[in-house]
C-alpha cells in the first residue's frame, strides 16, 4: 500500500501542495465536475476528511471525559497532547468555515 504524501499540506489557489516535498498533491479544476488527479492513496484520504473529522470530533469529546495523569504542566500526558493535535487538527479542518 503507498503512503500518503507527507503534510502538511496547503491549498496555493486551485491546487493541494505538500509543503515539506514542494511537490503537489492533487491538482483539480473550476469546472462544475471537478477532476482530480493525484495518488490513489492521497485521493483516499481526502475523500474520507468529513467521516475523520467527525471521528475527530467525537474522540475530542471522549477525552474531554477522562482523566488526565499528570497533574503538573500536562505537557508530558499522552492524553494532553492526543486533545492538542485533535483540538488543532479541528481548527485547521474548520478554518474556511469560521473565518
Amino acid at each position: 500500500m503507498r503512503e500518503h504524501t507527507k503534510g502538511p499540506w496547503e491549498w496555493k489557489g486551485k491546487f493541494l501542495r505538500s509543503v515539506p516535498e514542494q511537490s503537489y498533491v492533487l491538482l483539480g479544476s473550476s469546472g462544475s465536475y471537478g477532476h482530480i488527479e493525484g495518488t490513489p492513496a492521497d485521493k483516499a484520504l481526502v475523500a474520507a476528511a468529513p467521516e475523520l473529522l467527525a471521528a475527530c470530533k467525537m474522540a475530542l469529546i471522549e477525552l474531554a471525559h477522562a482523566h488526565c495523569r499528570d497533574n503538573r504542566e500536562h505537557t508530558h500526558c499522552l492524553k494532553c497532547k492526543a486533545e492538542g493535535q485533535l483540538k488543532a487538527a479541528i481548527a485547521e479542518a474548520d478554518k474556511e468555515r469560521t473565518g
